[in-house]
């Protein structure tokens, strides 16, 4: 079972998330903000992470960043989605490394597809 970290600060949101991907079969741990979500992703447990960009404390984007100057993060999907839906963040994000940009409002559906192309590529 692959364990997927949410850090999205709209509960409603990381709840709905969390429920259609928990449904999927994926184990699914959440954070609020980016500090906290940084922390937990830095234990090493996830094989994907869905991130918002605008959070509380640390941004979306220098999440990314920090991890991807770790070595062992580089080739875990970072997945974001976001309200920001001009090109400039959308390439600013991918140029960062993240494997994709999804939009607000999104499918669930659509997420669903893009978790599981992009954590299934990564997986052994």
């Amino acid at each position: 079972m692959s364990t997927l970290l949410i850090i999205e600060d709209d509960v409603h949101i990381r709840g709905n998330l969390r429920l259609v991907l928990g449904l999927e079969g994926f184990r699914v741990i959440e954070a609020e903000t980016g500090g906290e979500g940084l922390a937990l992703a830095l234990r090493g447990e996830a094989d994907g992470i869905l991130c918002d960009v605008m959070l509380p404390e640390i941004d979306g984007f220098e999440i990314l960043a920090r991890l991807r100057n770790a070595p062992a993060w580089r080739p875990v999907p970072f997945i974001f989605l976001s309200a920001r839906a001009d090109s400039a963040s959308r390439q600013a994000g991918l140029a960062l490394g993240a494997s994709d940009y999804l939009t607000k409002p999104f499918a669930l559906s659509e997420v669903i597809s893009l978790v599981r192309r992009h954590v299934d590529k990564a997986s052994p």
